[in-house]
């Protein structure tokens, strides 16, 4: 069983986490809803509530299982600003096994929630004179040690991936995401019905379903794919060059001769 002291201190690192983004992050990309219905949901793994652990997953409108949910995606980036408000696919699926959601009276935090996202345009898209099809991989990542934070029967809250001991992974068709060093993303959860809950001190969240939006950051900004050559194309650009001077060294000592 978690301690009350180490309970109220993963609470108030949330809280600082949620409240007071890193200061040395960019944020890159973001998302919103396309219509006000629920998009995303967290179920409970036991009967009535009563499980340590749970799921949280997109859901389609109209749904309640998982699948993939249309949304309005966008990069922030200088140079990729064009792709703004696309339409994509997003889909994601985490879960949280044996992790009781901790609490000091006034906030939840659900904590150890690891899973995957990713987000799949729609259409074609066309960047500095490059056409990436539909189906292209806008952003994708798989995370560790993400968690679930919002206010005891509050109808809003956050799942993010911001604290000490998260891992991220993104790729991306259009990113290179090698310089990073730091990556974090916060989706917010609104207009939850069934409120933020718990059973007992044993039990996960109780399941509930919202409306999410996102935003996507890292340590410094990741790079545009087409705004520098990969290592290897470096490598052929200068062997190019270095054939191209032998050569013509080659003939003006012919033409000396």
């Amino acid at each position: 069983m978690v301690s009350t002291k180490w309970a109220m201190g993963a609470i108030v690192g949330a809280a600082m986490f949620a409240a007071v983004p890193a200061s040395a992050t960019v944020t890159f990309a973001d998302y919103q809803p396309i219509d006000t219905s629920n998009n995303i949901g967290w179920q409970n793994n036991g009967s009535g509530g009563s499980g340590s652990g749970g799921s949280i997953y997109t859901i389609a409108p109209g749904a309640s299982t998982p699948g993939s949910v249309q949304i309005k995606f966008s990069f922030l980036l200088p140079g990729l600003d064009v792709v703004s408000g696309v339409t994509a696919n997003f889909t994601l699926l985490a879960t949280a096994t044996n992790a009781p959601a901790l609490t000091d009276g006034s906030f939840f935090y659900q904590p150890t929630i690891a899973g995957n996202f990713s987000i799949i345009s729609t259409s074609a898209i066309t960047v500095a004179g490059h056409t990436y099809a539909s189906g292209s991989n806008l952003l994708s990542a798989t995370f560790t040690d993400s968690g679930i934070f919002g206010g005891v029967g509050s109808t809003s809250g956050e799942l993010d991936s911001t604290g000490d001991g998260s891992t991220i992974t993104y790729t991306s068709d259009f990113l290179n995401f090698a310089p990073t060093v730091n990556r974090d993303f916060a989706l917010s959860l609104a207009s939850i019905a069934s409120k933020l809950r718990s059973n007992n001190a044993n039990t996960a969240l109780g399941s509930f379903s919202g409306n999410s939006s996102g935003n996507f950051s890292s340590d410094p900004a990741p790079l545009p794919i087409f705004a520098v050559p990969e290592a290897a194309t470096w490598g052929m650009f200068i062997g190019g060059f270095g054939l191209i001077g032998a050569s013509l060294r080659r003939r003006r000592e012919y033409s000396l001769a």
